[in-house]
């Protein structure tokens, strides 16, 4: 399955070429024309015979259009002419220089595209001999110099991919590292060196866990223990730092982005070792401060409608809402939307802003069973949880991060650790505000570790549970996930509650008719039927019968907590008391808050 899906995002397209590649042409093109075609450049082939002075830089020309046609056209005969030119000119340009150079790497280039298209390994070496020859000629200091190191490190691994030979993995690796700081910080082109060396770490990672904790080097099998520097969870972690520095660069829709994000997904599932199978009315222009700000106060009012601490899934990292905002403010989305909005209509860009930041912002709800060792917000505050050991609550938890990225999430939320339960007001807003946090995400991930791929979703514990029955109710959006972390019975639904099957079921294990739990409206109409779906129900604490129904039937009541009198262990316990005035015509006529009710639930 890793290899498969491995493959899958490494598997080069040769129709979308990253933008250094077509960087490293540009940067050789040196007197020619975007307009300039095959047959004008065959014609000034003709005025330069055998022995004419011009005649090298004509057939580079040549070579180099017919390149261009061939990656648009996809004809092999262009390509193979190409190389063909590229080796006559290079014949012609024994000096070396800079026009020597651009014939090596250039032919490298060629030879490159055509093992990917035929398979040949004579290609393949030879366009690496080619690049080890250009790269002596592109020494530190040439403006060229990344580009070559980056072409010969992506024909190494791809040597590699098909030889198994450690050397050239260890080779590009080290390519492609003095690549990178020749890259500045924040530039958009080393989102792909990023990508590359992350491959390649994963990469070696992998041969040293297919090795028991060896690394092949050549015919020589090396031990090594786990978590040597030179290999193992370094690469990993190494790997994981990579994707989520690329991902930071890009804007979520894009190709490189999407290769980013699903090498991310598999590093930190692998690192996990999880079962997994897995948007101004002013007319007046906006000055940049003030336009700034304006996104600035849409994304704090859009943050106050949500939970107040969020995981971020690409670092795993607890972020609180200013925070968030400087995650946004710096992204790539919120240079995006800067710039549309410089263009667009001043009466659409209050619009425009809000649907971004909302765009931007969407959040998914993990509802689940408590088990042991839950992590808590003291547990990972100022920690990314894809750092941490994989055990108990954490593993579920950094699965559910991944997962809700793989859905092309950045933020998540969830109950074990993203409110502060030493907080009494904190916990109050949570109580008061869960119906309605379910109800706006974006997606709810509910994760049935009772439910086995081929088991009914109706034997679940989680259906038990007094808190769940409003994480049913609420979400407009819902997927079912099962022991392994695959989706109910490997349905391609993109909401369960919108797939006849799964809502059958729903029905018959809580007695809620479809309609309602696609459709359900908090309020206190039909009370006796709603107390009677939670009666089956248990929580932990009595009194959160209570409070987990708060949202069903639309109340907001103050909770106060008090210190019980009782230790487990060496945590204090807390339980809490739901006030509100007796003399309340409203709350007195209440059914929820009838005496024997109010007895039973408190």
């Amino acid at each position: 399955m890793v290899q498969l899906f491995l493959q899958l995002i490494t598997e080069p397209d040769l129709k979308a070429q990253p933008s250094l590649l077509r960087i490293s042409s540009a940067t050789y093109r040196y007197s020619m024309d975007s307009t300039d075609d095959v047959s004008h450049k065959r014609a000034q082939l003709e005025r330069c015979p055998p022995g004419h002075h011009g005649r090298g830089d004509v057939l580079f020309d040549l070579a180099w259009v017919l390149f261009e046609r061939f990656k648009k056209k996809r004809k092999i005969n262009d390509l193979n002419k190409a190389i063909a030119l590229h080796r006559d000119a290079l014949q012609l340009r024994q000096l070396k220089n800079d026009s020597r150079a651009r014939s090596l790497h250039e032919l490298a280039l060629c030879l490159s595209y055509r093992y990917c298209e035929r398979g040949a390994v004579d290609d393949l070496k030879e366009a690496i001999r080619l690049g080890r020859e250009a790269l002596q000629l592109h020494r530190p200091g040439h403006p060229s110099r990344d580009v070559v190191l980056y072409n010969l490190a992506r024909d190494l691994h791809r040597k590699f991919e098909k030889q198994a030979d450690m050397l050239d993995l260890n080779e590009a690796i080290g390519l492609l590292r003095v690549a990178l700081k020749l890259r500045p910080p924040g530039e958009l082109d080393r989102s792909l060196l990023l990508h590359s060396l992350a491959r390649c770490l994963l990469d070696r990672y992998q041969v040293v866990a297919n090795y028991g904790g060896a690394i092949l080097l050549g015919a020589v099998l090396t031990p090594r223990q786990p978590g040597h520097p030179d290999g193992g969870t370094a690469d990993l972690d190494g790997a994981i730092a990579l994707e989520q520095e690329a991902m930071q660069l890009l804007r979520p829709g894009d190709f490189r982005y999407n290769m980013c994000r699903s090498s991310l997904i598999l590093c930190v599932r692998l690192k996990t070792k999880s079962q997994t199978n897995i948007p101004f009315s002013d007319t007046s222009p906006v000055p940049p401060f003030d336009l700034k700000q304006a996104i600035r106060n849409v994304a704090f009012e859009t943050l106050k409608t949500m939970p107040p601490r969020l995981l971020h899934t690409v670092t795993g990292t607890l972020c609180n809402r200013n925070v968030q905002i400087s995650r946004f403010m710096g992204s790539q989305q919120c240079n995006q939307l800067l710039s549309s909005c410089a263009k667009c209509d001043p009466d659409q860009r209050m619009r425009l802003i809000r649907t971004e930041v909302s765009r931007y912002f969407r959040f998914v709800m993990f509802s689940h069973r408590w088990g042991k060792r839950e992590p808590l917000l003291r547990d990972i505050e100022d920690h990314p949880i894809y750092n941490m050991p994989a055990k108990g609550g954490l593993r579920k938890l950094q699965v559910f991060c991944t997962v809700a990225l793989e859905w092309d999430y950045l933020w998540a939320w969830s109950d074990t650790c993203c409110i502060d339960k030493d907080s009494s007001a904190e916990l109050q807003e949570a109580i008061g505000s869960m119906f309605t946090w379910y109800r706006r995400s974006a997606l709810t991930i509910v994760y049935l570790p009772d439910v086995s791929g081929t088991g009914s979703l109706g034997i679940s514990k989680w259906f038990e549970r007094g808190w769940t029955l409003q994480e049913l109710l609420a979400p407009n959006r819902i997927l079912f996930y099962t022991q392994t972390w695959s989706l109910y019975k490997n349905l391609t639904s993109l909401n369960h509650k919108a797939d006849v099957s799964v809502l059958g079921e729903l029905e018959r294990a809580t007695g809620i008719k479809s309609r309602l739990l696609t459709n359900f409206s908090p309020g206190v109409d039909d009370a006796r039927l709603r107390l009677q779906w939670a009666s089956s129900r248990r929580t932990t604490r009595p009194e959160d019968i209570a409070y987990s129904l708060f949202g069903i039937f639309n109340i907001r009541l103050p909770v106060l907590m008090e210190t019980s009198r009782f230790w487990i262990g060496p945590e204090k316990h807390h339980r809490f008391i739901v006030v509100f005035p007796p003399t309340s015509p409203r709350i007195k006529s209440h059914p929820f808050f009838h005496p024997k009710l109010v007895q039973w639930n408190m």
